[in-house]
């Protein structure tokens, strides 16, 4: 068994990291040893200058999402990548919506065989505090030797899986009533916030207000 474990250590390769002058990018998984041909959770982190942000796919009254583009092609069969619920980033009178420190973007790849491959995925997000940086850079994802240069580590991984939006409950009412959409629901409460997807109906600045177990929400005139 020791002497496994010494060949597998042998063969494992080091897990990329993209740095930028406010960003450290890397891609996490649960394991980097990969066994059989399928599909591999994967995520690509952000790890941000403390204090500052980046943008969730609707950024709200002003910035823009996160981009993945593929140089050569798309051996893993790599997946779009799935937004975790955002925090509310206000810049009155202004709201936008991102995620500040850092961030996971869950996405998955499916192997149809375990032989060596690589791809180069760039990378273009903004990254912002009182001002707005648009970054670049590119990140190379290698299998090799069944094993894939991506860091360990199923705590974060599995903490920003968790915060995937879900599917909603069938009892939830929803009601456009003039210019506002009313969502009622018995576990709407004081802390309860919607973040839309569209950017283009809802009036994101004006205050979501609730009462009586509903929430109403400003619609553009």
């Amino acid at each position: 068994m020791r002497i496994f474990w010494a060949i597998l250590l042998n063969l494992a390769i080091h897990a990329e990291v993209a740095r930028t002058d406010n960003a450290e990018i890397s891609i996490i998984g649960f394991n980097n040893y990969i066994e059989t041909p399928g599909e591999v959770q994967l995520g690509y982190r952000f790890k941000l200058t403390p204090g500052w942000h980046t943008y969730w796919i609707n950024p709200g009254d002003s910035g823009g999402p996160v981009e993945f583009i593929f140089t050569e092609g798309n051996a893993f069969n790599i997946s779009d990548i799935s937004w975790p619920g955002p925090e509310k980033i206000p810049y009155p009178p202004l709201m936008t919506y991102g995620y500040t420190d850092e961030v996971v973007f869950p996405f998955t790849i499916d192997l149809k065989d375990l032989e060596d491959k690589e791809i180069t995925i760039k990378t273009r997000f903004l990254v912002c505090d009182e001002i707005c940086i648009p970054e670049q850079t590119e990140l190379v994802l290698l299998l090799k030797n069944k094993f894939l240069n991506v860091t360990e580590n199923s705590s974060l991984l599995s903490k920003w899986l968790g915060r995937l939006p879900l599917r909603a409950p069938p009892d939830l009412e929803i009601k456009k009533e003039q210019q506002k959409l009313a969502f009622s629901f018995n576990d709407i409460d004081e802390e309860s916030y919607y973040f839309p997807i569209s950017d283009k109906e809802f009036d994101f600045s004006s205050p979501q207000v609730q009462t009586n177990n509903t929430l109403n929400i400003k619609l553009y005139t």
